[in-house]
């Protein structure tokens, strides 16, 4: 009896230990340390309404849904963006993503070019609603 309480234990730590590795977000082996969020104001121009640091939940959640982005079979052609996300990463690049959000039908598309997106749910968009409000 006591030997499964053990392997119980181990086992749980290691899901524990997989899930914490796997959460560790990255581009290309390099870690993002700023997420900056413009907001769109016209003519493709955007002003920069705020600046999130990467251990914020906030940013947690952005990383999280650009990590969602994925190559699609399709193309999706859309007017220009409610808002561009810009990740700063520690070499000194920046990746860059534009976000749309409709709020009213609690829908939102982010995508790293027209090949690359993700549709986001309801809840990622309630999400994001709170910390554009900020």
């Amino acid at each position: 009896m006591r030997r499964f309480r053990y392997e119980v234990i181990i086992i749980l730590f290691l899901f524990v230990l997989i899930g914490l590795i796997g959460c560790h977000a990255t581009w290309n082996g390099n870690k993002p340390e700023k997420v900056l969020v413009y907001k769109y104001q016209s003519e493709n121009s955007y002003e920069l309404l705020k600046e999130i640091n990467v251990n914020m939940e906030e940013a947690k959640v952005l990383i999280k849904l650009a990590q969602d982005v994925k190559e699609q079979d399709d193309r999706m052609d859309l007017p220009p963006s409610d808002y561009r996300l810009d990740f700063s990463l520690d070499n000194g690049d920046t990746i860059s993503y534009s976000l749309w959000l409709n709020q009213d039908l609690g829908s939102g598309v982010i995508m790293e070019k027209p090949s690359r997106f993700a549709e986001i749910s309801t809840s990622g968009v309630n999400k994001l609603d709170d910390i554009l409000r900020d």
